[in-house]
């Protein structure tokens, strides 16, 4: 099964004001190449945030994040996912995310739209993977 990454409208606004502001500023002072390369950046990122996914087949998880980045991870080699909102570049297009940690891989963060249904169907192909969700704080 495929899981598409859920996407961050913050995620998206941090990209996209930054870029566009710098094309307005750039398309006053005539300077269109300028356009042109903030554009094509534009188009390059948004492409990779709608096409980041996880696919869920047999004994193997896909991950395919734009045309880059494709990790392929034995899910039997899988021993722990847990929830976490590292900002580190990951192929994950939110905060909201997954990290998947095991042997033979380094651990990769991802956010799948469908966090439940995927640990679900993780867990049903491995049952040892352990879930651990986000700690909650307490206010006193």
């Amino acid at each position: 099964m495929r899981y598409y990454s859920k996407i961050s409208a913050g995620l998206v606004l941090t990209i996209t004001v930054p870029l566009t502001t710098v094309s307005i500023i750039m398309g006053l002072q005539g300077v269109w190449i300028g356009i042109v390369i903030t554009s094509f950046t534009m188009i390059f990122i948004l492409h990779m945030l709608k096409t980041t996914y996880y696919e869920i087949s047999d004994k193997h998880l896909l991950i395919k994040s734009g045309f880059f980045f494709y990790q392929v991870i034995d899910i039997m080699k899988i021993s722990e996912i847990r929830e976490s909102n590292n900002p580190i570049s990951s192929p994950a297009a939110s905060m909201d995310r997954l990290e998947i940690k095991g042997k033979g891989f380094s651990s990769v963060l991802i956010s799948p739209k469908e966090k439940t249904a995927f640990i679900e169907q993780i867990q049903s192909i491995q049952p040892e993977v352990i879930f651990k969700p986000r700690k909650k704080h307490l206010i006193k």
